[in-house]
C-alpha cells in the first residue's frame, strides 16, 4: 500500500508515490500509536543505529511497483492494496484474535499477504538485476554485436526497470502461496516476561532445520527441510512445516529471542520492534535487548 498524508497514518490512495513493499497496517502490530500515528522502533543494520519511525515512512520505496508503460502507472500499487492487502489485513486481524488459522478463507487470504511481502522486496531485486543485466548484455552483443550496446533500445533493454520486476514478482506469487498453503502451521504465542516478536523489511524467514546439510543452493519454500517463520505481531508468530500439527504453542522468553535473533539475520537492513527493549542473542549467545543491537552491529564490523 501507499504512504499516508503528512496528517496522519491512514492510506491516501489518491496519489501513491511511495509504496510499500512491506505494509504500514502489518508493522502497526509493532508498533506504539501517538495521536493518529502509528511508530516502530528502527533498528538500521547499515547506519547501525535505533532510533522511532512511523510506520507509514519505513518499509518501501518511491515509485516501487511503477509501471512506465501502462496508462496509469500506479494501477498495480492500487489493485494490491484495495484487492489483496485491505481484505488480507482484515483476515490478519481475525487471525491473530482467534490465534488459529480455523477458518479457511482468512487462512489463504493471510498466506497470500505474505506471499507478497516474500516476492516483492529490493534485496532480491538487487540480486536478480545483478545477475540478469549482464547475460542481457551478452545477448545483445551476439544478436546485435558490439556497437548494438550503444542503442537506445539496448540501454532499455538491459534496464531492469520498476516495470520488469513488477511483473516478474507477480509470475512468483502464486508459487510461494501455494507452498505456504501446503504446511501446516504452529502458532507461536509470546510469554507475558517477553518483550515480544520483531519483524523487519523482509518479514517472512526461512530457517533450514538442524539436520539440513548446506548443498550450495540456499534455501527454498518447496524445501520439506526449511521452517517458515513469520512474526504475526508482537505478541504471535507462526511457523510452517510440510509435517507440523496445527496448534498454539506458548513461548518462553529465550524461545523469542531466539526467533528474533532470526529476524535481525534475515533483514534487508531495517529490524522494526514495539520498543528497545525486544531480546536477541548475542555473541556467545549472551541474551541482550535491543538497546544494545546497534553497538554489537558497530562490533561487528570491527572484527
Amino acid at each position: 500500500m501507499n504512504k499516508s498524508n503528512d496528517n496522519e497514518d491512514e492510506p491516501d490512495m489518491s496519489e501513491p508515490i511511495f509504496h510499500h513493499y512491506v505494509s504500514a497496517e502489518y508493522l502497526r502490530g509493532f508498533a506504539k500509536q501517538s495521536g493518529k500515528k502509528h511508530f516502530v522502533h528502527c533498528v538500521d543494520i547499515h547506519e547501525k543505529k535505533g532510533f522511532p519511525k512511523s510506520v507509514t515512512d519505513i518499509a518501501g520505496e518511491k515509485h516501487f511497483f511503477r509501471l512506465d508503460e501502462h496508462s496509469d502507472p500506479n494501477a498495480l500499487e492500487k489493485a494490491y492494496g484495495s484487492k489483496i492487502e485491505s481484505p488480507s489485513l482484515a483476515a490478519l486481524k481475525r487471525v491473530c484474535e482467534l490465534r488459529s488459522f480455523s477458518n479457511t478463507a482468512d487462512r489463504e487470504a493471510v498466506l497470500l499477504l505474505f506471499s507478497l511481502f516474500a516476492a516483492r522486496n529490493p534485496r532480491d531485486r538487487k540480486s536478480l538485476a545483478e545477475n540478469i543485466q549482464p547475460l542481457n548484455k551478452v545477448l545483445t552483443i551476439s544478436a546485435l554485436g558490439q556497437e548494438g550496446l550503444n542503442s537506445l533500445e539496448a540501454a532499455a533493454a538491459l534496464e531492469m526497470n520498476t516495470t520488469k520486476h513488477s511483473l516478474l514478482e507477480l509470475s512468483v506469487i502464486g508459487d510461494i502461496h501455494q507452498c505456504l498453503l501446503d504446511r501446516k502451521w504452529v502458532f507461536l504465542q509470546a510469554s507475558d516476561d517477553s518483550a515480544g516478536f520483531i519483524t523487519s523489511d523482509y518479514p517472512v524467514n526461512l530457517i533450514p532445520h538442524p539436520s539440513r546439510t548446506e548443498d550450495g543452493w540456499g534455501l527454498g519454500f518447496a524445501l520439506k527441510d526449511v521452517s517458515v517463520f513469520i512474526p504475526l505481531n508482537r505478541n504471535l508468530a507462526i511457523l510452517g512445516d510440510y509435517d507440523a500439527k496445527e496448534r498454539l504453542v506458548p513461548l518462553a522468553r529465550e524461545a523469542v529471542a531466539a526467533f528474533n535473533s532470526r529476524v535481525i539475520r534475515n533483514a534487508t537492513r531495517q529490524v522494526y520492534s514495539y520498543s528497545n527493549e525486544f531480546e536477541f542473542f548475542g555473541p556467545q549467545d549472551t541474551l541482550l535487548t535491543g538497546s544494545e543491537l546497534p553497538s554489537v552491529l558497530q562490533a561487528l564490523t570491527q572484527t
